[in-house]
C-alpha cells in the first residue's frame, strides 16, 4: 500500500497558509500578485507577503490568506457545508529589479484539496 502526500489548506476563517515556490532559474526579488482557484470562482485569495528562503534564491515562500464567498465558520462553529474539497490554482509570480519593472516567472498549475478544520492552532 502506498500514500501520496498532497497541499492542503484549510478553509476555516482567519486561518494563513503558506506554499513553497522552487524556481528554475534565480529569482532576486519575488512577488505574488494574484493566486486564483481555477475551479472555485467562490474563493478570493489575498497574498500577504512573499520572500526568499534564507540564502537562496531558487527558492520562496507565499503566505496568504483565502476568503470563502459563503464566509467559513469562525473557530469552534460548525462545520460549513458548502465549501470545496479541491481546486486548482494558478500563481502570478514577478520577480521585481530596483527600478520596480515585473518580470512573469511562469509557475505550474497547482492542485490543490482542502479541509475545513476548527482544531487547526
Amino acid at each position: 500500500m502506498t500514500s501520496i502526500a498532497k497541499q492542503c489548506f484549510n478553509l476555516r476563517t482567519g486561518k494563513k497558509c503558506r506554499l513553497l515556490l522552487i524556481h528554475e532559474s534565480p529569482v532576486y526579488n519575488p512577488k505574488v500578485n494574484t493566486i486564483v482557484d481555477n475551479l472555485n470562482s467562490s474563493l478570493t485569495f489575498t497574498p500577504l507577503s512573499t520572500k526568499l528562503v534564507k540564502g537562496n534564491n531558487l527558492k520562496a515562500t507565499v503566505r496568504f490568506k483565502i476568503t470563502v464567498g459563503a464566509a467559513a465558520p469562525p473557530p469552534g462553529g460548525a462545520p460549513a457545508p458548502t465549501l470545496p474539497d479541491e481546486g486548482e490554482l494558478t500563481i502570478t509570480l514577478v520577480d521585481v529589479d530596483s527600478g520596480g519593472t515585473e518580470t512573469p516567472v511562469p509557475v505550474e498549475p497547482l492542485e490543490v484539496d482542502y479541509i475545513d478544520d476548527p482544531d487547526d492552532p
